[in-house]
């Protein structure tokens, strides 16, 4: 279990969030911002 108590799926050899991406077109990044005290993962364009 991730904090907060919500399932991570992780398996060996699988990309991270930086890593998929790097693979969409238009040059994006994977960012994590805390708000309110969740934690919230976003991709933004670069």
């Amino acid at each position: 279990m991730a904090s907060g108590g919500i399932a991570e799926a992780t398996q060996a050899g699988a990309p991270g969030d930086a890593e998929l991406a790097r693979f969409l077109p238009g040059g994006f990044r994977s960012e994590y911002a805390q708000v309110n005290g969740v934690r919230l993962h976003y991709v933004a364009e670069e």
